[in-house]
């Protein structure tokens, strides 16, 4: 993944993070911080988040551990939340923390025991957060 830091005279693509064989991930950005889910633990995703300028692994903040038992599968950055999609079992579930108290976690309940349910983002200020849900309850 490459970035280009619109703040400089330069425009010129630097790396997020070096290619890695094996090693999967999905980067956004908010504020002066990179966000993303890597698995570079025993091939199990978790969520870091580092300074845009200093991006080498020592500068990682773990957010989100990786997990053999609970999979992450999506992220979203809004202006005051992180918004994260796991799932555990083979049942999603969706987690919101807001950015100033990220041990803040708040998940979303659903009154179906088997859905599917899935982030749909928008623009990181939405003052909504947009959800694809269904189940054999309750089809679209």
């Amino acid at each position: 993944t490459l970035y280009l830091p619109l703040r400089r005279e330069s425009l010129k693509p630097l790396p997020v993070l070096p290619m890695t064989k094996g090693v999967l991930h999905q980067v956004d950005s908010r504020g002066d911080y990179f966000y993303f889910s890597i698995n570079d633990k025993n091939g199990c995703h978790r969520l870091v988040r580092t300074p845009i300028d200093k991006t080498g692994p020592a500068d990682w903040e773990e957010i989100i551990a990786a997990s053999a038992s609970s999979h992450l599968t999506a992220i979203a950055l809004y202006k005051d939340h992180l918004v994260v999609r796991q799932k555990e079992k083979g049942i999603p579930h969706i987690r919101v923390m807001p950015f100033d108290r990220l041990d803040n976690v708040e998940k979303i309940t659903f009154k179906d025991e088997a859905y599917e349910a899935k982030i749909s983002f928008t623009h990181n200020d939405d003052p909504c957060l947009r959800i694809t849900y269904s189940s054999l309850i309750t089809p679209d």
